[in-house]
């Protein structure tokens, strides 16, 4: 993406700050726009199946139960991937720049 100025000035950073969050912001969107606009139905029958075969002594070392999944932290790990892995953000920085926002 280029950075194109009418002026001959030289931009400033905070000018070349908001030209890199932008490239952010649109690399992001879209890169989530073909999940974020179709509908996903998925079909259940394999685990429900793999579910009943398990031995009932055994069933809490092998469960798939997904009722006590930890909202909170399930999305928050879905964040820090993105930053991470979308984004190719800095993970070193986080604490900078949650400082940062907090003012």
């Amino acid at each position: 993406m280029h950075f194109v100025r009418i002026s001959e000035q030289t931009p400033s950073k905070v000018e070349i700050r908001l030209v890199q969050l932008q490239k952010a912001v649109y690399v992001a969107s879209r890169a989530l726009y073909y999940f974020t606009f179709h509908e996903w139905k998925y079909n259940n029958t394999n685990r429900l199946t793999l579910m009943s075969l398990i031995p009932h002594d055994n069933i809490n070392s092998f469960s798939f139960d997904g009722s006590n999944i930890e909202i909170r932290t399930y999305l928050k790990n879905n964040i820090i991937g993105i930053k991470k892995f979308l984004l190719h953000e800095d993970m070193n920085r986080l604490d900078a720049v949650k400082a940062h926002n907090k003012r």
